[in-house]
Parts: structure tokens; C-alpha cells; sequence
């Protein structure tokens, strides 16, 4: 089942979580519902960070239309790393042609974290 969680920057962090029996906007609006209701309250939010799914970031627009809505750092790592991996594919059959691969990947990623780290400096 998928998890919707709320994480903050609280006293104890984790504000709330559901599990959600599909991830589509009825569900999501179940849960952001909730959570705007039963948990938020009058509490101030000021941005949201998600992975991109669609259904969950129409479903935030909807409820909180004028707070921002960013992607998680983590996810977009992931994403990266997932696209240069279908890039420099490994399993090709020339093994000198998979040593090319590797490196050019590890040269990549080593780019990115440089210019993540970079930007998370700022």
C-alpha cells in the first residue's frame, strides 16, 4: 500500500502519515484532506517537497493553492542517476565497451554530486 507522509520541521518531525489503497487524486485528496483538517490545523506551511507524481501535486495546488511546490532532492537524484544509467548502459557485449560505460557514468555522477553539493551551499 502506498504511504503518504507529512514531514515538518517540528518538535518531533513527523506530523502525520496514511496508508492510501491507490495512488490517484481521489485517495490523495482523502489524505491531504485529512491532514488539513485533523492535523494542520492553523499551522503555517510554507513549501512542499514531492517526487513528482502528478496526482498527489494537483491534489496539493488544489488545497493549497498559493504555497510552493518543490522536488525532493532525493528524488531527483534518484532520477538522474536512473537516466545515465539507461545512458551508459553496463550489460552491452563488448566488455572493453562496458569499462567505456562505466566510466563515462562515473564521470557524470561525479559532475553532479560536484554541482549538487555546489548548490546546496548556496
Amino acid at each position: 500500500m502506498p504511504l503518504l507522509h507529512f514531514l515538518g520541521v517540528t518538535a518531533i518531525n513527523s506530523i502525520a502519515f496514511c496508508f492510501l489503497s491507490a495512488e490517484n487524486e481521489g485517495m490523495y485528496d482523502l489524505g491531504v484532506k485529512a491532514f488539513k483538517e485533523k492535523v494542520l490545523g492553523n499551522a503555517p506551511v510554507e513549501v512542499f517537497l514531492t517526487d513528482d507524481e502528478t496526482n498527489l501535486r494537483s491534489t496539493l495546488k488544489e488545497h493549497f493553492p498559493d504555497i510552493p511546490q518543490l522536488l525532493c532532492l532525493w528524488h531527483v537524484h534518484k532520477n538522474v542517476q536512473t537516466q545515465a544509467q539507461k545512458l551508459w548502459r553496463i550489460n552491452t557485449t563488448s566488455e572493453q565497451e562496458n569499462e567505456v560505460n562505466k566510466e563515462k557514468r562515473k564521470a557524470f555522477m561525479g559532475h553532479f554530486k560536484e554541482a549538487r553539493s555546489y548548490t546546496l551551499m548556496l
